[in-house]
């Protein structure tokens, strides 16, 4: 007698299976969970440098020249804890116009690290301005960043002060573009009829021996700077401490780091008529 085939058995039952696991991966995708690298962030928490220049611009007599005080605070490294105690340090001051954060707010440049840095941020209770750091530009930060809070470099005046906002961390960005935009750095240390002064602002300074930026564009850099008349200064973070030099061939133009606030540090700069002077600020 002919036994009977069970091929037909086999393939209705392979056709179960396959069925099931179509079922059970679309009802996975459902429950599926974003990884901890997509960036989905909320609709007001995008575009912080323009939203801020705005209410900067806003603030009444913004336009005319004048005695002015602004705060600066960089590197929180991941210490959300200590940048939420400097938030409500700042917070409890009246005597600024406006806050710069000089970057590495991130430590690993994840999204949720953006969104906790900006559930600080969004807290304070003066206009704030971001410059990316090094550690903001890791893993998927330079994207994050972008959504976040718009330009890698970036202008504004203030009471006749121009703030030059620039990129500075070459080693990140290699893969991207050319940083510093030197190119863009000239343009915009052009005197005009519009600024009586200027202050550049960035993550890592300019120094002969720093490797944390391009250093075949140091000698094209330090000509720009050292003969930008109306320069005040260059104010940056990066090296997680506070302290002044003089590094640039004009030697009359400082470079002022300031303190991080992973180690509960940041600073108040008051400017009157070309002077800038720094407060140092420890809240520990």
């Amino acid at each position: 007698m002919e036994k009977k085939k069970s091929g037909g058995r086999v393939g209705a039952v392979a056709i179960k299976v396959a069925v099931l696991c179509l079922a059970l991966f679309a009802y996975g995708c459902d429950m599926m969970e974003y990884t901890r690298y997509d960036i989905d962030f909320d609709s007001k928490d995008k575009d912080q440098i323009e939203k801020n220049l705005k209410k900067l611009a806003e603030t009444p007599g913004s336009e005319e020249a004048g005695a002015f005080s602004f705060a600066f605070m960089t590197d929180s490294q991941n210490f959300f804890d200590r940048l939420t105690e400097g938030v409500e340090h700042v917070n409890r001051r009246d005597d600024f116009e406006f806050v710069l954060v000089g970057g590495d707010i991130c430590e690993y440049g994840l999204p949720s690290e953006y969104e906790l840095g900006i559930d600080n941020f969004k807290d304070l209770k003066k206009p704030f301005l971001h410059t990316i750091g090094n550690h903001d530009a890791l893993g998927v930060g330079v994207e994050a960043y972008r959504e976040m809070y718009g330009a890698f470099d970036y202008t504004f005046i203030y009471k006749r002060v121009k703030f030059v906002s620039i990129n500075t961390n070459s080693r990140e960005f290699r893969k991207f573009m050319k940083v510093p935009d030197v190119d863009w750095l000239e343009q915009q240390l052009k005197k005009t009829d519009e600024h009586d002064y200027t202050i550049v602002v960035c993550h890592t300074g300019f120094y002969p021996d720093d490797d944390s930026f391009d250093q075949s564009l140091y000698p094209q850099i330090d000509s720009l700077l050292s003969n930008t008349k109306d320069l005040v200064a260059v104010i940056h973070g990066h090296g997680h401490s506070s302290g002044t030099s003089y590094p640039l061939t004009n030697n009359m133009i400082p470079m002022i780091e300031v303190g991080p606030v992973c180690k509960r540090f940041y600073s108040v700069f008051h400017f009157d008529e070309g002077s800038l002077r720094e407060e140092v600020i420890n809240y520990d």
